[in-house]
């Protein structure tokens, strides 16, 4: 750990100061708590370590292990990100502001590190009439060695359309270096004729890491009745004959840490109770498995298919992953969704929230007239592995988000429409992190309209624009028409 001076050490506590007071954190009490929390250990010359932030932080148990649960990882991450974007809208605002300054400071958490640490950002200085000789020396300089690697680049190309894709990929597999580009060159290839899904799915091809699709099964139990389906009360009861097991579903249960949450506040079923080895699938399940085994398929992705019930933690860990499924059925998934613009109330078993303070709660039944959210969230996280949730609170939203990435006339739709929610539709470019949120309407288990409503933490206008839905910094939507 860095030693900080105690002018070093006063910026830290003036940059917390300003970051914490912004609109941005203002909104997110967990990376709040995460950087005063930071910012005291950095003042004490103190590092802490991952288990000490989880259980301090977060109130994850004496139990809590980080090998296993990367909870904090993910929100060290969403940290740094949103602490970027801090600078970032900082620097926007101040652009029409004169600064003699050439450099400015900012504060980050170093990779691999949790201390808070100045970094001094050098800008470009000022060209001045003495050094326009050198600077146009060097520009002549700079633009012969870009001619070389143009033509050097010129020569790759034409090279890689003239040989045959299987070889491509198997020359690249002895290089490394080259081997993630050309992998991401076979896939534009491939999908060539849907160019919008080959820019979304890159970021699978450009890595080597396994691919995982984790369906969100739903959670069920099993608990033991008497030989007349009565509750077993007594010692002899249960010695007299065999217990019934019955399998039940609750609600509010949906991954291991709810059922274990669940026993621990029914403690009188605790002994009859017990996860279930049979696995149960939302409807939707058939149609999200076809669409997305088809692009992988075209990609030339190998896919290995799973449940959230049956996936390990640890391999997914160093692995790409797509989520299909419930909102509220994440279970340890959860904390990658958070890496997200997206963050969860009560686990998300009722409601879901963005990073700007607006919070969604679906309405209505599924074999009836009834409002439905679609989540698609695509984030890279510091591995480099990808991670893509495509979530409802239903099989309503669930379709929707699956058609999303997965019909390329739909997502060049859904592009199209981001202009009408950002100013620049290259701001969110399909190849990159992404958040998008749409409003879909069912009936009897199937969707039937949808509405694009969020891009990257920005609300459409109408939503904006409609202050008499808002309470405080949400929006129910229970509450609009």
């Amino acid at each position: 750990m860095k030693i900080l001076s105690d002018e070093q050490k006063s910026f830290v506590e003036r940059e917390c100061t300003r970051i914490l007071a912004s609109d941005a954190f203002v909104r997110s009490p967990m990376l709040s708590k995460l950087l005063a929390f930071l910012r005291d250990c950095t003042l004490k010359n103190h590092q802490p370590k991952e288990i000490t932030i989880g259980i301090e932080v977060f109130n994850k148990p004496s139990s809590f292990d980080p090998s296993e649960d990367a909870f904090v990882r993910v929100y060290i991450h969403k940290l740094r990100s949103r602490m970027a974007a801090f600078y970032e809208n900082s620097a926007s605002q101040n652009d029409g502001v004169q600064d003699n300054a050439s450099s400015k400071t900012t504060l980050i958490i170093p990779k691999g590190s949790y201390q808070l640490m100045p970094y001094e950002v050098v800008e470009a200085e000022p060209t001045t009439e003495s050094g326009q000789n050198a600077n146009k020396s060097r520009i002549t300089q700079h633009a012969y060695i870009a001619f070389v690697l143009s033509a050097c680049m010129l020569i790759a190309a034409l090279v890689f359309v003239f040989t045959p894709i299987g070889q491509q990929i198997e020359d690249a597999a002895s290089s490394d270096a080259s081997s993630a580009r050309t992998r991401e060159l076979a896939l534009q290839n491939q999908l060539s004729d849907t160019p919008k899904l080959a820019k979304f799915w890159s970021g699978f091809m450009a890595n080597d890491f396994p691919t995982y699709i984790v369906l969100g099964d739903l959670f069920m139990f099993e608990y033991s009745l008497g030989p007349n389906n009565d509750e077993v009360t007594t010692t002899e009861d249960s010695q007299s004959s065999a217990p019934i097991n019955t399998l039940m579903r609750n609600y509010d249960v949906n991954s291991q840490q709810d059922f274990e949450q669940w026993q621990a506040d029914n403690p009188q079923y605790a002994s009859r109770v017990a996860p279930s080895a049979n696995r149960f699938l939302m409807q939707s399940s058939a149609y999200t498995l076809i669409s997305l085994h088809d692009v992988m398929s075209d990609a030339g992705k190998v896919v290995k298919i799973t449940t959230l019930s049956d996936v390990d933690a640890k391999d997914i860990r160093d692995a790409n992953f797509v989520y299909v499924g419930m909102i509220k059925s994440m279970g340890f998934l959860r904390t990658y969704f958070e890496q997200s613009q997206f963050s969860c109330e009560n686990n998300c078993k009722n409601t879901l929230s963005t990073d700007t303070g607006y919070s969604f709660v679906g309405e209505g039944q599924q074999s009836q007239e009834h409002t439905d959210y679609a989540v698609v969230a695509k984030t890279t996280r510091d591995n480099g592995a990808v991670s893509l949730f495509l979530a409802g609170f239903s099989d309503t939203g669930i379709m929707q988000a699956v058609r999303t990435v997965t019909d390329d006339a739909e997502l060049a739709n859904t592009q199209a429409q981001f202009t009408h929610i950002i100013d620049v539709a290259a701001s969110a470019p399909l190849s990159s992190d992404i958040s998008l949120l749409f409003e879909a309407k069912g009936f009897d288990y199937a969707d039937y309209a949808a509405k694009l409503i969020m891009v990257n933490s920005q609300m459409a206008n109408e939503i904006k624009a409609n202050p008499e839905s808002m309470s405080g910094n949400e929006l129910d939507v229970r509450s609009r028409p």
